[in-house]
């Protein structure tokens, strides 16, 4: 008699490939970018997130106009469970740059439902993007850019198979929902959706009406919370055109020419780096049947002008360009390439990825550059900051660090690894006239002379609604700062004072009348 024969072995579908191969490209996302993650904020915004997550006020820089109201929900929905600390702001970041990636998988899927192998790598690509990784890691909101570009070109991949209303709606939706969560996404979002609806009037008036309706959403909370509409325009105005424009833009008179090269050179750099990858990609595979209308749309609609914009305008981070790496890998997917050739276009594509992330700083010709070796300076940069300063241990009492030292970065960000810090500095000018100051705390700013960070006027007293017990000068601060503060002391200064090397001296004997000068403002303590 013989045997019956062995069960067959279990056939995997290939399709349960390309979600366990998404799972995984997730998973070394996050993992990644949780070990790049830094002990301090590496940039000014990430501790203005954690401030406005608890103290939503853009006018005062909590956080800074236009506000990111979505987001800042978010990160506020973290912070009651996780606390308010810098790893979660990190956490928040890295999900986000994740959350697109689901809709890569979704979109490759609809667009070309037999390139399971393409569905299966464009993930990995997603997952080592030097510009997603970078800022997934440093704590900053741009990978929920790159989220909200990729569920527009999801929706309007959509909207090609079904062309109805309600595909219209959902177009509009994702459009409002990338604008809310940064209005200069429309530079990107709203060409490409008018390319795709321009045939269907009713359509497109319906995505737009969407748009103004969630905008209002976020705009009208947010005025409210800056203290009216005028408030808010002023701040975002001081902010983005005074400031950063200004000092910046190729079409500003009054711009400075090296921070116009450094401008155009990190475009560029981040350009490379986005590009590069795909441009190997292509180098070994070949394309079968390329859409190159919908390619052309792409590039027309979205890269030249968000290129443009920043280009012309200013760029102050890769991030800013986030939205562009899943155009790109659309772009690269759109070449329909020959499913034996995307192993090898994928790891051409990786390394090109790995040997941008294994990079340099960027020195004095790039501010920031999305490298590895960047996020580390950085870190290690604001520890010895830190622990030049000599702070005594956390513990019942409150400090109060002066200084103008022009590192606006570090200071801002020590009140978020140390909450019984408050930092009185002087902020970037943002407008002509006298240097603004502002007492940074955990919780926001105290803007001076107010109401607005950066606001620039004449010899302000300010209240603050706190007392300090520890006064800490800044080893870097002016000798004008210093010599100012010195002739305000009512107190011997022992060799106790600057027994760190730092003057620490206790406010309560040595400023018995409970309030500071620094530059031209006074700054008076709570009893």
């Amino acid at each position: 008699m013989s045997e019956p024969p062995p069960p067959a072995s279990p056939q995997v579908s290939p399709r349960a490939l390309v979600w366990t191969s998404l799972a995984l490209a997730l998973l070394v996302h996050v993992a990644l970018a949780r070990t790049l993650a830094a002990t301090f904020p590496l940039d000014i915004d990430v501790s203005n997130l954690l401030a406005g997550a608890v103290h939503f006020n853009p006018a005062q820089h909590a956080p800074q106009p236009p506000g990111y109201l979505p987001y800042v929900l978010v990160l506020r929905a973290a912070v009651a469970v996780l606390g308010r600390d810098v790893s979660t702001a990190q956490l928040v970041a890295s999900l986000w740059s994740a959350a697109g990636m689901p809709l890569l998988v979704l979109w490759t899927l609809r667009r070309f439902p037999q390139q399971l192998a393409l569905a299966g790598a464009l993930p990995w690509l997603w997952a080592l993007s030097p510009v997603l990784l970078y800022h997934a890691a440093d704590g900053q909101m741009h990978g929920a850019e790159a989220f909200a570009a990729m569920l527009l070109l999801w929706r309007l991949q959509a909207w090609r198979q079904r062309q109805t209303p309600r595909m219209a709606l959902a177009v509009g939706i994702a459009l409002a929902l990338g604008g809310a969560l940064r209005p200069s996404f429309l530079v990107l979002g709203l060409p490409l959706t008018l390319w795709h609806l321009r045939q269907f009037w009713r359509q497109l008036a319906l995505a737009l009406g969407v748009l103004v309706a969630g905008t209002l959403a976020w705009l009208l909370p947010t005025a409210l919370a800056a203290g009216g509409w005028q408030r808010l325009a002023d701040a975002q105005r001081l902010l983005s055109v005074s400031y950063s424009f200004a000092g910046r833009s190729l079409l500003s008179a009054h711009a400075s020419p090296e921070l116009v090269r450094r401008n155009l050179a990190m475009v560029l750099v981040v350009s490379a780096t986005i590009w590069l990858p795909v441009l190997a990609f292509a180098a070994l595979t070949r394309a079968r049947t390329p859409d190159r209308t919908a390619v052309r749309a792409l590039l027309l609609t979205a890269v030249l002008p968000t290129t443009l914009f920043y280009l012309l305008a200013f760029c102050a981070e890769p991030g800013y360009l986030a939205g562009l790496v899943p155009v790109a890998l659309c772009v690269l997917a759109l070449r329909n390439p020959d499913a034996q050739g995307v192993l090898r276009g994928t790891l051409a594509a990786l390394v090109v990825q790995i040997v941008c992330l294994a990079g340099p700083t960027g020195g004095s010709l790039v501010v920031k550059v999305p490298t590895v070796r960047d996020l580390i300076r950085r870190d290690i940069r604001q520890q010895f900051h830190v622990d030049e300063l000599h702070l005594p241990p956390a513990g019942g009492q409150q400090l109060l660090l002066l200084s103008d030292s022009v590192d606006d970065m570090v200071l801002r960000s020590l009140p978020i690894v140390r909450p019984d810090v408050s930092v009185l500095m002087q902020v970037p000018r943002m407008a002509p006239g006298p240097r603004a100051w502002g007492l940074a705390r955990v919780d926001g700013w105290l803007p001076i002379p107010g109401p607005l960070l950066g606001q620039a006027a004449g010899p302000t007293t300010v209240q603050t609604d706190r007392h300090f017990d520890v006064l800490v000068l800044d080893p870097l601060a002016s000798q004008a700062l210093t010599t100012q503060l010195m002739r305000q002391l009512r107190c011997p200064l022992g060799p106790e004072a600057m027994a760190s090397g730092v003057l620490q001296v206790p406010v309560q004997a040595c400023l018995p009348q409970a309030e500071l000068h620094a530059g031209e403002h006074t700054l008076r303590f709570a009893p």
